[in-house]
Formats: C-alpha cells, structure tokens, sequence
C-alpha cells in the first residue's frame, strides 16, 4: 500500500482535509480504533495551528497595508516640499537646495520606487531643511522627522511580521507535517499487519491519493470556471510583477543617474582645484597677494 507523503510546504488546510479524510475511513475499522484519538489529536491540533497562522498572515498582510500607507504620506510630502521650495525660492539657493534633495531627478521620478532609494535619500532632508532661510522649510523638517521615525517603525513592523511567518513555517508547521506523516506510516503499517493477519491483500484507502482528484466528473461549466480562476490569478501576478520591474527599473535609472552626478561633480571639483592652483600661480607669477 502506497502512503502519500505530505510535503512540508503543504498548506495547514491542505494537511487537516487529509487527516480528516482518514479519520473518516478509519473509525469503521476496529482494528484501527486505537489509532483514532491520535489522529482526532492531530486535527485539533492543525485546527489550532491554522489559528496561528491566520493571526500571523493577519499581521503580516496588516504591516505590509500600513507601509504602503507611510510611503504614499511621503510621497505626498515630497512632491509638496518641491512645489513650495519652487514657489518660494529662487535663483542659486533653489536650485543648489533641489539639486541636493533630488539628486538631479524630477520628484515624480524620485518618489516612484516603493521606499528604498527614496527612504535613504529623504533621510537627509530634515538637516537640509533646518538650515534653510525659509521658516516654512525649517518648520517642514521637523514633520519629515517624524515621518521618518513611522516609516522606520513600519518598516521593523513588517520584517518581524514576515520574520514570525517564515520561522512559524519552519519551526512549527514543518514539525507538525512530519509528526502527521510518521502517524500515517504508523496507521498504514497498522493495516498491512492487519492484511497478513487476515491472509488478505487488500487496500484499506486510509489515504487520499494525491495524484487522483476527488472532485465531481468535469463538466464544460466546471472547467470554464476554473479556466476564469486561474485566468484571474495570471492577471493578479502578471500586474505584480509589471510594478515590481517597474520599480526595480526605477531604481536601476535613479542610482545609474546619481552615479553620474556623482562623477560630474568629481569632475568639477577637480578642474575647481586644478583652476585655483593656476589661478595661484599665476597672481605668484604676477606679484599679486
């Protein structure tokens, strides 16, 4: 007899229609009620493993909902601050100001990666802003300061929320799959000695066959149905990984784009240099202080 071995990636609610499939088929068999409370233990404890893993797919999906939040507010707080800055500066201290925020990209490019590159940059504003002439600048830094403290802690929220959910799979679920898959072996080494008893050979179907559908004979509307799920799941994942190359994209263009700002003003700065000492040299030449 073939025993189905449970992947440990398999879902919580994958593994209890399992157990309660061969708690089913089981308990008409005497010879197998003392293995019944084992397997009755196993769906309550799966009942109360789900439980768990709902709580933290709920936090999870609840850190991931306020980062998403936080990074609109900055995003809104960033195109404001540019709008103002060009509004109420002008000439040389607007420019120098912008160019040192943006590093030289328009806003609508700068806030379009989700956080990262845009994080990291806006750290440095509010000591930017605080050294601005303008009062209604000075008074902003603050408000990107306390902006970026929710950030970090949204930030933190999701990581530990994604870090309980990853170890919860590990050290817990994983566990308990193999737990459930050595009492199926129990159970069907059970049943093999009941067939040598009996002098049978016989399949008991404790275990669903994972390669066989249990499900009512296909029919045209059945498939289109399913043929619309899976259609609608493509569109789902298609449009996530379009925004993820997007941003990925964005990314690749902002950092290529201060890597060339960065070497430009390397460039200026050295012939700044290399001017000033011919500059020196010749008022030395000249007899010029």
């Amino acid at each position: 007899m073939q025993i189905p071995t449970l992947s440990p990636s398999f879902s919580l609610a994958s593994v209890r229609r399992e157990l309660r499939y061969t708690l089913v088929r089981m308990r008409p068999l005497p010879w197998a009620a003392a293995q019944v409370p084992v397997f009755e233990g196993l769906l309550k404890h799966c009942d109360s493993l789900m439980a768990q893993e709902t709580k933290l797919q709920d936090a999870l999906e609840d850190a991931e909902a306020q980062l998403d939040h936080v990074d609109g507010e900055l995003d809104a707080l960033v195109l404001h601050l540019d709008k103002l800055i060009r509004a109420e500066l002008n000439g040389a201290s607007r420019d120098a100001l912008l160019r040192a925020m943006f590093q030289g990209q328009p806003p609508s490019r700068f806030v379009r990666p989700m956080l990262g590159p845009e994080l990291e940059a806006v750290r440095g504003w509010p000591a930017l802003l605080s050294g601005s002439s303008l009062a209604k600048l000075v008074a902003l830094a603050a408000e990107v300061e306390t902006l970026l403290k929710r950030i970090d802690t949204a930030v933190s929220t999701q990581a530990k929320a994604a870090s309980d959910l990853a170890a919860f799979a590990l050290n817990t679920q994983g566990p308990f799959v193999a737990k459930v898959n050595a009492e199926r072996q129990s159970l069907g080494g059970e049943s093999r000695k009941q067939n040598r008893l009996d002098g049978l050979d016989r399949e008991f179907g404790l275990f669903r066959r994972v390669s066989k559908s249990r499900a009512t004979p296909a029919t045209l509307s059945s498939v289109q149905e399913l043929i619309r799920e899976a259609e609608t799941e493509l569109a789902a994942l298609n449009a996530q990984k379009a925004e993820l190359e997007q941003e990925a994209k964005a990314s690749a263009e902002a950092q290529a784009e201060r890597q060339r700002n960065q070497a430009a003003l390397a460039d200026l700065e050295k012939l700044e240099a290399e001017t000033q000492e011919k500059a020196k040299a010749l008022r030395t030449k000249l007899g010029l202080p």
